[in-house]
């Protein structure tokens, strides 16, 4: 491929964190956190920004079911989801040192 160049595109990843009103959401190459409403209208309004970051992977904590709608639009929307244990999570962010907030969990997911 003489003479042509490639565009390559860079993924994110991103973390969310579900509560039963509310998510919150970290994307890798943000320094900021998004809030939506763990509701249809939310998760589109997640869904959305997901794409314009150019988001691949979204991992999220399992947390009794209140993920499981917003994990599956995530992935019928193409994009990659993980629902990681929580303990295995709250292990990792204590050998980080970090302190527990929404959105410092959002973060380290």
């Amino acid at each position: 491929m003489q003479g042509r160049f490639m565009m390559s595109t860079q993924h994110n990843y991103a973390g969310i964190d579900i509560a039963k009103r509310n998510f919150v959401i970290a994307v890798s190459s943000l320094s900021k956190t998004k809030t939506e409403t763990n509701n249809p209208k939310g998760i589109a309004h997640t869904i959305e920004y997901l794409k314009k970051h150019n988001v691949a992977l979204v991992v999220m904590e399992s947390t009794g079911g209140l993920e499981i709608p917003a994990a599956k639009a995530i992935h019928h929307a193409g994009i990659a989801v993980i629902i990681a244990n929580p303990r295995q999570t709250h292990q990792f962010a204590q050998s980080q040192s970090l302190t527990k907030t929404d959105a410092k969990d959002a973060k380290m997911l």
